[in-house]
């Protein structure tokens, strides 16, 4: 077992190696507990935010989507970065009508969470959005989506099975799962 204090690592230089429009990246030098150097690069991330939007008591509302990264289509809760000092609920109110056209009366945080701790300080705020009302989806100029809205059983048999492949999602699912009464 290592002492709590051999885990800390300590910054002794760091460089910045890329500024994008939402991410930066940085080449870290630190010293580990016993002495050794070694390199860390990070993405220094805003933060975000991501909903499960509840149409109903048994209907969801998710967002399909090209991630180009992954070089296929996904299905998963709006989501969306936040801007600087912005409030995460006020984020996830923007990203919920921009993404999905919907407004939401009642809001409840189900938690934070790091999605990649070992390389991104992201912090993503997981919301549950209820009481909904439709107005009008304001995409952004960049980003294309559909609305598909589901069964909370088909949401939970898409997690379960592997076609939805998203953490943020299956985060959600399983957290609004645990404070669902499913007697109905």
């Amino acid at each position: 077992m290592v002492n709590e204090s051999d885990l800390i690592e300590e910054r002794i230089s760091s460089e910045r190696i890329y500024d994008g429009a939402r991410i930066s990246c940085r080449r870290d030098t630190v010293k580990l507990g016993d002495g050794k150097t070694v390199i860390r690069d990070v993405v220094d991330h805003p933060g975000a935010v991501c909903i499960l939007p509840m149409i109903g008591p048994d209907k969801v509302c998710l967002v399909q989507q090209y991630r180009y990264p992954l070089e296929q289509i996904t299905l998963e809760v709006p989501a969306g970065c936040m801007e600087a000092n912005e409030d995460p609920l006020e984020t996830a109110k923007r990203e919920l009508q921009e993404e999905t056209g919907y407004l939401a009366n009642r809001w409840r945080k189900l938690t934070s969470v790091y999605l990649a701790p070992g390389f991104c300080n992201e912090i993503m705020h997981i919301y549950l959005a209820e009481d909904l009302r439709m107005t009008q989806q304001h995409l952004d100029p960049d980003e294309y989506v559909n609305v598909v809205e589901c069964s909370f059983k088909e949401l939970e048999k898409w997690v379960l099975d592997g076609t939805i492949i998203d953490g943020k999602t299956c985060i959600a699912y399983g957290l609004a799962k645990n404070g669902r009464d499913d007697s109905r």
